[in-house]
């Protein structure tokens, strides 16, 4: 199964996420991300396999010392697959890239077949609001995200792993507060 290596954002602040994850469930357009509880991130890595021992210290250790980040979500988006995921994205910080670049380089050693799409250089930020979704349903869907009032700000503030599908949280660690 693979693991992905995510930023939670701040649960009080995340609500209206959660919000249009129901909405877009209740009108069947696109319910994969209220179904299988997953709660708002933005993914840093996605690995096929992951030595979670080691990588958990490691984790725990790069939490320790980095600071929890405001993020301001300024567009959405869609990435145009077989089954569209239609996305907010951040205003990219020098921030944001150095703990994503960090992450890949901290789990180097863990980390079994990372996937392209997420390694520094490559990786687009972005929040996945709706996954799975057919392509006869990509008006409805982003109708449905337009309701999220942008920029969207919310603090990143917890680093964690979970494996998926099903979807499993096998750990998760605070970062610091400034």
């Amino acid at each position: 199964m693979p693991y992905a290596v995510v930023l939670y954002f701040n649960f009080h602040k995340d609500q209206p996420i959660h919000s249009i994850y129901k909405e877009l469930a209740e009108k069947n357009i696109a319910p994969a991300m209220h179904k299988a509880g997953i709660n708002p991130h933005i993914t840093l890595a996605i690995y096929d396999g992951l030595r979670c021992q080691s990588c958990e210290k490691k984790l725990k250790n790069l939490a320790n010392r980095s600071h929890s980040l405001e993020l301001n979500f300024s567009h959405i988006g869609i990435f145009n697959t077989r089954e569209a995921v239609v996305f907010m994205a951040p205003t990219v910080t020098s921030q944001l890239l150095s703990l994503h670049a960090e992450a890949h380089a901290v789990l180097k050693q863990n980390g079994l077949n990372p996937w392209e799409l997420y390694l520094p250089g490559r990786w687009v930020p972005h929040s996945t609001l709706a996954l799975e979704t057919p392509p006869s349903k990509i008006p409805q869907a982003v109708e449905v995200v337009q309701k999220l009032d942008l920029p969207f700000r919310v603090s990143a503030t917890s680093i964690g792993v979970i494996e998926f599908l099903p979807i499993v949280s096998l750990f998760k660690f605070e970062l610091m507060k400034d």
